[in-house]
């Protein structure tokens, strides 16, 4: 996602014809012969994190200036994926979303691309087909800041400091290694110990035989505890420029990464409002 940044707020609004399939709010407790389209997935992609299909009413914390996508899936009465060219929909931002959120529709506004803007803040969006008033979501955007390493690494230093010797050396540490890493991590020396292990003779003798990708793979596992996706791609550009520290830092500056040092559940990121 390389959109130019801008904060204003982009709604196509659309004057659709629906079909018969589209235009029932009860289409779902009739018997309907043909599918019909009941119910909608909202799934959201962001570069450090695996897709999620967000729940009903969903929370979605991001950072400044971070690009992240929604997509919409429509389902029929069976739970099968309803045809996408039979379906268009329309976006709509609230009005303290100014400033806040931009959004760029795509095809039949299926795929929306957003950008937070440059403050925090939160506002909702509404998606909906018109017409059918079982396909209408809300979902609400909070900007949240960036994750402070120094304050996170004066909380939790030992398991930051575990982290990188698994994201970065590829193995668990030895107790002096430990105890040295978590003490300087303490002291809010985070980022020098970052730089000392990307630095050193271990991490250039085991990265020797791994392409740029395959560092990146050690890395996500490591730090995030989990396989890379399809994400990651301005952390792989830095691999490609030998700057390992500042894909490291990168990484460990995103939400994902503070959730899983602070053993926070994904309720924190994507809650539910009853």
């Amino acid at each position: 996602m390389h959109s130019k940044p801008s904060l204003t707020i982009v709604v196509l609004a659309l004057i659709v014809t629906l079909t018969p399939s589209t235009l029932s709010a009860d289409a779902c407790t009739e018997h309907w012969t043909d599918p019909v389209a009941c119910t909608v997935d909202v799934t959201l992609e962001r570069e450090e994190e695996r897709d999620r299909v967000l729940e009903e009413e969903a929370t979605v914390r991001v950072r400044p200036g971070e690009h992240f996508e929604l997509l919409m899936t429509a389902r029929d009465q069976e739970g099968d994926r309803f045809p996408s060219e039979r379906m268009l929909y329309r976006w709509e931002a609230d009005r303290d979303c100014r400033g806040l959120v931009s959004l760029e529709e795509h095809g039949h506004s299926s795929h929306v691309t957003a950008e937070a803007g440059p403050r925090p803040g939160s506002c909702d969006l509404r998606v909906w087909v018109p017409g059918n008033l079982n396909l209408d979501r809300r979902i609400r955007i909070e900007i949240a800041e960036p994750t402070d390493l120094r304050s996170l690494a004066r909380s939790h230093p030992e398991e930051i400091a575990r982290a990188m010797y698994r994201g970065i050396l590829g193995r668990s540490p030895d107790s002096r290694g430990l105890r040295n890493a978590t003490e300087e991590i303490r002291q809010g020396e985070i980022e020098q110990e970052v730089r000392k292990m990307c630095g050193s003779r271990e991490y250039a003798k085991r990265s020797r035989g791994l392409r740029p990708e395959g560092r990146l793979d050690d890395l996500y596992r490591g730090l995030l505890g989990r396989d890379r996706g399809r994400g990651g791609d301005r952390y792989l550009v830095r691999l490609e420029r030998g700057e390992c520290a500042e894909a490291v830092l990168g990484i460990m500056r995103s939400p994902e990464f503070e959730r899983r040092i602070t053993g926070a559940e994904d309720e924190d990121y994507e809650t539910h409002h009853h």
